[in-house]
């Protein structure tokens, strides 16, 4: 196997090489594919920065973005996960919230009056290793 310098590379790109077409196809070929790979991972990068800021920035401030595509892709699945579990567990606290709120109206007046704990509610919408401290505090 020859080993290519980036002039003998450009020149064959441009099909002005002594290796022949066939080669000069070959390397059109590979080197799109590197272009697509970069596009890809420059894509997903974004991507997972993007969820990481609206999603993980305060949770998680010094993650980084890994090396590779694949690795990008599985960091990105992680975050995606999180997301998802996150909305399960407000959609849960939404449907409680609801459910007080029936409660409440259909509540018989002329007995003691309904009354939400409200420190277990705090605690069910923010969990200690949720809560998000004021700086200002």
């Amino acid at each position: 196997m020859t080993n290519l310098t980036k002039t003998d590379t450009g020149r064959a790109l441009e099909g002005r090489s002594n290796f022949g077409a066939a080669t000069g196809v070959v390397l059109k070929r590979l080197v799109r594919r590197f272009r697509r790979l970069s596009l890809a991972n420059r894509e997903a990068v974004r991507l997972a920065q993007v969820m990481w800021r609206r999603s993980y920035a305060q949770t998680a401030p010094h993650w980084q973005p890994l090396d590779s595509t694949a690795g990008m892709i599985s960091q990105i699945d992680n975050m995606h996960a999180g997301v998802l579990a996150e909305n399960d567990r407000l959609r849960g606290l939404a449907r409680e919230l609801l459910e007080m709120v029936e409660e409440y109206h259909a509540c018989d007046w002329n007995e003691e009056p309904f009354t939400p704990d409200i420190d277990e509610l705090r605690q069910r919408l923010d969990p200690p290793n949720k809560q998000i401290t004021n700086s200002g505090d």
